[in-house]
């Protein structure tokens, strides 16, 4: 079996311990209300990567911030020193993982929260736009020393679905992990995107 599918599979193990545990995630209104939403049932979601910057988050400080291209040029060049294809398979993961793992888990947790069928509804009144514009892939090193949550900063967007140029809401929002011993990268970016959907889910449901 692959080492990355073994990193998977204890991931799924230890995700059935992180759902019960608070998210720890910050959404702040920056313009506009989400009074709109209260009386639908269910919301379009969308999710941009534009312009991603990825980097660390230590005691509230971004550091060693970098391009995403930068940053998997890096991991891509230094994994494969050490294993010939291992770059290239990290990089393709970096991006399926979005569609496999951060955007279903943020949906999930949003609509456990907010109460609202969410997802892909062109019908559907509204639609979420959901920017990552920088993520700190954390890391775990198998002790307290060292391992660090990973952390998404996202802009939120809540647009008309029929016109997107009229915006109902803006919001931000930083969300960080709560499992720092999760081996798998994409795993432990999952993790942050469900405190996001569940804590965007609460704070629609309760504004």
């Amino acid at each position: 079996m692959k080492r990355i599918e073994v990193f998977r599979i204890i991931g799924s193990v230890i995700w059935v311990i992180i759902v019960a545990i608070p998210a720890n995630a910050q959404v702040k209104m920056t313009e506009g209300n989400v009074d709109a939403l209260k009386s639908q049932k269910k919301v379009n979601v969308e999710f941009t990567y534009d312009n991603l910057s990825v980097g660390k988050v230590k005691n509230g400080d971004i550091k060693d911030k970098k391009t995403e291209a930068d940053y998997v040029a890096e991991i891509v060049a230094e994994k494969s020193k050490k294993d010939t294809g291992k770059g290239s398979e990290w990089a393709k993961a970096w991006v399926d993982d979005r569609k496999k793992i951060f955007e279903p888990h943020f949906i999930k947790f949003f609509q456990k929260a907010s109460d609202m069928e969410a997802g892909s509804f062109n019908d559907a009144k509204y639609t979420i736009i959901y920017k990552t514009n920088f993520l700190d892939p954390g890391v775990a090193n198998g002790t307290v020393f060292g391992s660090r949550t990973a952390t998404v900063l996202a802009d939120i967007w809540i647009v008309e679905t029929a016109n997107k140029s009229k915006i109902i809401a803006k919001l931000t929002q930083n969300s960080s992990g709560v499992a720092n011993s999760l081996f798998d990268t994409g795993q432990r970016i999952g993790d942050a995107y469900f405190g996001a959907g569940k804590s965007l889910g609460k704070f629609i449901k309760k504004n």
